[in-house]
């Protein structure tokens, strides 16, 4: 079995929830006693679904309480309320593709929102994460940027901000509207957490200068280069130590 073979998500799930055949679980069982990292990638995960099960299964035979069942009950519509109803969805509708249309930064049919807003987001879902901050740590360096070239089609580097007093903490890989994207995390000796976003365009883009927003809280530096590549830098540094940090990554990647 090939390393790529016995990492496959598909063959992985399949062995949790005991749907191999016995000569395959056999099969992947001996390959992660010669894999370390495919050992661990089991252990964790059979970790997890043994949690998950020991929080969520006592739930599954619990009773229905009765305000779910009574509101679970149709109820007569006259055919006013119905006209009303499918009224209201029309213009939600309409309203709705109107906003998709018209956010900043979006061109019609890009499909994606500015990458400002989606590295913001990011950030913020993992930023105060202790144990889970990233998927591929900083001791595997040179196979986080591997991978995410990979995924994204893309030269990937992981920037040195040593200068900044800012250490790697290592990377993700993230959706972005259907698209992969990659999140590096660095952090400083207070604890204080930055991320750089980038993602591969849907639609080519003219090169911009560095720009400046604020996001959920965070300032966000962000840029579009000349092969079709977004960045952003985003996290809660005096705006002077950002704009040296997002010029660093600028020029490294």
């Amino acid at each position: 079995m090939s390393r790529r073979d016995a990492m496959d998500e598909g063959r992985i799930n399949a062995w949790l929830d005991g749907e191999l055949s016995p000569e395959a679980r056999a099969e992947l069982d001996r390959a992660a006693q010669s894999d370390p990292r495919l050992a661990a990638r089991l252990a964790t995960d059979r970790a997890l679904r043994d949690a998950l099960r020991e929080a969520f299964d006592p739930v599954l035979h619990e009773p229905v309480p009765a305000r779910l069942l009574r509101a679970a009950l149709p109820r007569p519509w006259s055919w006013w309320r119905r006209g009303v109803a499918a009224a209201a969805c029309v213009i939600l509708g309409a309203a709705l593709g109107w906003q998709v249309a018209h956010l900043p930064g979006t061109a019609p049919g890009a499909g994606s929102r500015p990458v400002s807003i989606e590295a913001a987001a990011a950030h913020a879902v993992y930023l105060p994460e202790v144990r889970h901050p990233v998927e591929v740590d900083a001791s595997q360096r040179t196979h986080l940027d591997a991978w995410l070239s990979k995924r994204l089609a893309h030269p990937m580097v992981s920037p040195d901000l040593g200068a900044f007093g800012l250490r790697l903490v290592g990377g993700r890989l993230l959706p972005d509207a259907g698209r992969p994207a990659a999140q590096y995390m660095y952090e400083s000796a207070d604890g204080e957490r930055i991320t750089v976003y980038a993602r591969v365009e849907a639609r080519a883009a003219a090169p911009t200068a560095l720009r400046f927003d604020e996001d959920r809280g965070f300032q966000v530096i962000h840029w579009h280069d000349e092969d079709g590549m977004a960045y952003a830098v985003t996290g809660r540094l005096d705006r002077a130590r950002m704009e040296q940090v997002a010029r660093a990554v600028h020029e490294q990647m």
